[in-house]
């Protein structure tokens, strides 16, 4: 029992992975997902590194006045 049980959640969340895959027209894939995500977050990251200078600046100009 406890083997069917486990085959129909698997079932069930396969087929609602299904759906949400068949949304896109385009079939989109996890790892194309996957990989949009990563290169934003690496895209935050290296523009929050560069932009340091800027907000010790404005700090210090705040500070200062």
């Amino acid at each position: 029992m406890k083997e069917f049980i486990s085959i129909l959640i698997s079932f069930i969340f396969m087929s609602i992975a299904d759906s949400v895959d068949s949304a896109f027209n385009n079939y989109v894939s996890i790892d194309a997902v996957v990989v949009c995500g990563s290169l934003i977050f690496i895209n935050f990251m290296f523009k929050s590194i560069g932009e340091i200078g800027i907000y010790t600046h404005r700090t210090v100009r705040k500070k200062s006045g």
